[in-house]
């Protein structure tokens, strides 16, 4: 009995070491995917959100809205799905913080957010299988935001004269995005290291196999043997 009881116990310790090992990798994939996404989220996103805060808030008068007569192409879903719009140019003149006389400066091209500029369009709408539903998004921006002498509240960059945009919030919602998920899967994996490293001490005892259980099932065979060879002497004797 001492014995299946000592066996026992280390099934059970095999079995808690098999699942700390699954924490653990479990935690390392995390906290590498955390870093993983940092490092490209890095590269990738960061320097045009670091570039978009360095813009400052102005106003824009619109000058002249046009279509270009070109379409543009863009991806409308995870599948395979090309579609066009319609290329929308806006420009625009600074009136505040910008140039002292607005009269003088040179229209520039204003583009919607910052993810839109280098492109030679205003606005990219949210790109659909039917073209005719991008095209009505284009024409609705148009008509809100591209009718000549209104008033915009816009967005330049000092070091940049070319570089106006419209809305800022886009940047700042994925600079959100950027920094939550890698800092949200290295805080999981951090706790799955933590919740395994306070499991495995607080099992540490119930592991450990007491010397006296073996002693005691060391004794338990000896005494059987010690009957066993009684048993055969008597009947040798016999």
């Amino acid at each position: 009995m001492k014995i299946r009881r000592v066996y026992e116990q280390l099934l059970k310790q095999e079995k808690r070491t098999v699942l700390r090992l699954k924490c653990l990798s479990g935690a390392t994939a995390f906290i590498v995917f955390a870093v993983f996404l940092t490092t490209f989220l890095s590269s990738e996103v960061v320097r045009k959100i670091a570039k978009g805060f360095g813009f400052e808030e102005g106003g824009c008068v619109v000058q002249e809205s046009y279509f270009t007569g070109s379409n543009v192409s863009c991806a409308c879903g995870m599948h395979t799905c090309f579609s066009l719009y319609p290329c929308l140019r806006v420009l625009v003149k600074m009136t505040a913080k910008r140039t002292e006389d607005a009269e003088t400066s040179t229209p520039v091209l204003l583009h919607n957010t910052i993810y839109d500029m280098g492109s030679e369009c205003t606005y990219g709408p949210p790109c659909e299988p039917n073209i005719t539903n991008n095209f009505a998004s284009v024409l609705k921006y148009k008509n809100s935001k591209g009718q000549r002498d209104h008033l915009l509240q816009c967005y330049f960059n000092p070091n940049d004269p070319t570089a106006v945009i419209l809305d800022k919030s886009a940047h700042e919602m994925i600079a959100f995005h950027a920094m939550f998920w890698p800092c949200c899967a290295f805080i999981i994996g951090l706790c799955i290291l933590l919740k395994t490293y306070y499991m495995r001490k607080a099992h540490k005892k119930q592991d450990v196999v007491k010397p006296q259980d073996i002693e005691l099932g060391e004794t338990h065979l000896t005494s059987n043997n010690n009957v066993y060879n009684y048993h055969f002497v008597k009947c040798l004797a016999e």
